[in-house]
């Protein structure tokens, strides 16, 4: 089995023959031009580029963590509810094209710019 040390011990530790990573990031080859702190979609799921990362090219997403990402001008979004991308932009409504991102990690007004989200795990 493959083994690697504790950072804190130094202790060996075993871990199964099949782990990949831990899985916070995910890399996606980019549909568009995009900047770090961009939401990117991956397949149904949206990942914030580490990098910018030009068209064609293999770029990394962190799959988990809390980001002020720009909302819906106007819409007012709560802490606690569930958030969607939709147009490059974070909403509460799902509607048909928006795709899952996350919880609200904080209240937003309808004039503020950004929200903290929590990225769906």
């Amino acid at each position: 089995m493959p083994e690697s040390r504790s950072a804190r011990t130094g202790r060996r530790i075993t871990v199964a023959k099949n782990y990949l990573q831990d899985g916070k990031t995910l890399t996606f080859i980019a549909n568009g031009d995009y900047k770090s702190g961009d939401m990117v979609r991956v397949g149904d799921r949206i990942v914030i580029a580490v990098t910018d990362t030009p068209k064609g090219c293999a770029g990394t997403g962190l799959a988990e963590g809390v980001f002020t990402l720009p909302k819906k001008t106007g819409e007012t979004i709560q802490a606690g509810k569930r958030v969607y991308m939709y147009d490059n932009h974070v909403v509460e409504d799902n509607q048909a094209a928006a795709v899952p991102l996350g919880t609200a990690w904080g209240n937003a007004e309808g004039g503020a710019a950004v929200v903290a989200v929590k990225l769906s795990g």
